[in-house]
């Protein structure tokens, strides 16, 4: 029903909003060309019809006996463009004519415009849909999709993506603007402190991206060290040289030294003394050391025969007990040739034997000095991370309060209810559920799904060393 003119195209008035209404008087010659159908018959009749032409926001009403398009316009004195359309709907009620003006609008998606043809009353939907621009349901339009547009409308796409953001080590899921993590952050809302970061910030996100936050805090916690004597001497005219004696015995002392640990994620990532406090002097060893010359004994003259002769049986009793000492102890040599799988047995027995030993997961009997329960927990880390003694965080390196288990200390560990062996270990880390005693142990494990796994179990930990 659509017609083009070639008429040349007049200002566009879209940007008024007003009604114009011409009524026209019908001409006596126009009643023998009136349409078919039943406005022919409203024509033959000379009966003016009511027809509104529509030309974007202006409207005008006019009361013709003419329904043919060209004579509407020309009445209303609208003037088409070479690429602008018409539409013609008639009903009982009257006739309607409406202008679709051809205009072009710019689709912004990122960085980067697209512009696109179309006519005035298009929805914004149709245009991007017009204009080929991939577009997924997270996407935002403005304005929206099902509004009209006219010349020189600014739509924008902003591009969404869905994604998973780490904090505290509870992840939620986010839909934010495409762009960078750290922008992926701001937009979600997420405050961060002035230490904080994103983890790879600046790398562009996709949907399902997972984002980590590392949040940076202080924990300070205080250890009890002993403070060495030292040994003095002193000069004694009572006792012969070469000869010493304990005057004074030497007692440690104590001081209080004040850590500051920095802690990402609540993992230790460096240790710092910050001050130490003497709070018992030690006491000095003092030792006396003898000066006293002693007087040379005078020799009787008629012993000097008997010394003689008695310096032959010294001289034998002495390589007697010399080669009593290198002779070989039979019960050693037994033990030098002894199987080793016997010996090995032997061990086993007699640590057996002692009370304080275990069978590890290889079905060995392992002797300990000692044996402390409670409750254990799991941590993992990013590949690389170190541990607070300086090691690479891995399975085997476990944290532990220093002042209760100190580092380095050989241990093994197992559930309190035998369900589960995490096996042999040393103590080279610490945190902050660790310092607080609402932990024993924490250990390390090779991903998060392990940690939570575990989560939080009663367990013995042997002490080896």
């Amino acid at each position: 029903m659509g017609r083009h003119f070639q008429e040349a195209e007049v200002p566009a008035k879209s940007g008024r909003r007003f009604r114009k209404a011409i009524v026209i008087a019908a001409a006596a010659c126009l009643a023998g060309t009136a349409a078919a159908g039943s406005f022919a018959t409203v024509l033959a009749q000379d009966t003016p019809v009511i027809s509104n032409v529509l030309d974007g926001s202006i409207r005008y009403e006019l009361s013709s006996v003419s329904t043919d398009v060209d004579t509407l316009l020309r009445e209303a004195g609208v003037s088409l463009g070479d690429q602008d359309m018409v539409v013609q709907e008639q009903t009982k009620d009257g006739n309607t004519i409406t202008v679709k003006r051809r205009i072009s609008a710019d689709i912004s998606v990122g960085d980067k415009t697209v512009t696109v043809q179309g006519y005035s009353g298009d929805t914004v939907g149709q245009l991007v849909e017009a204009s080929g621009v991939e577009k997924t349901a997270l996407d935002a339009v403005t304005p929206a999709e099902t509004t009209k547009v006219f010349d020189d409308t600014k739509i924008t796409i902003e591009q969404k993506k869905q994604v998973y953001i780490v904090d505290n080590h509870v992840a939620r899921n986010y839909i934010v603007p495409a762009g960078s993590a750290s922008q992926a952050v701001k937009s979600a809302g997420i405050e961060l402190g002035e230490e904080d970061t994103v983890a790879n910030g600046k790398q562009t996100v996709e949907d399902g991206s997972v984002i980590y936050v590392n949040r940076v805090t202080y924990a300070e916690y205080e250890e009890t060290l002993p403070v060495e004597y030292t040994v003095t001497e002193e000069e004694s005219d009572t006792l012969p040289v070469g000869e010493t004696e304990t005057k004074t015995e030497g007692e440690e002392g104590e001081k209080v030294v004040t850590y500051k640990q920095k802690l990402v994620n609540g993992e230790v990532r460096k240790t710092s003394k910050i001050s130490e406090e003497v709070t018992k002097e030690a006491t000095d060893k003092v030792v006396l050391v003898g000066t006293k010359e002693e007087e040379p004994e005078q020799e009787e003259t008629e012993k000097e025969p008997e010394t003689q002769q008695e310096k032959p049986a010294q001289e034998e009793q002495q390589e007697e007990t010399e080669a009593e000492e290198t002779a070989e102890d039979p019960a050693e040599e037994a033990e030098t040739n002894r199987d080793p799988e016997e010996a090995e047995e032997t061990e086993k027995k007699a640590a057996a034997a002692s009370g304080n030993t275990f069978t590890d997961s290889d079905g060995q009997v392992v002797s300990y000095s000692n044996m402390l329960t409670g409750s254990g927990t799991a941590y993992s880390a990013a590949a690389g991370a170190r541990t607070s003694t300086g090691e690479v965080a891995q399975v085997g390196i476990v944290a532990v309060n220093p002042s209760v288990i100190p580092y380095g200390t050989r241990l093994y560990i197992a559930a309190a209810d035998g369900s589960y062996d995490y096996g042999y270990a040393v103590a080279g880390d610490t945190g902050g559920a660790l310092m607080d005693g609402s932990a024993l142990v924490d250990l390390f494990m090779d991903s998060d799904a392990e940690c939570m796994s575990f989560g939080r179990r009663t367990v013995n930990v042997y002490i080896l060393d």
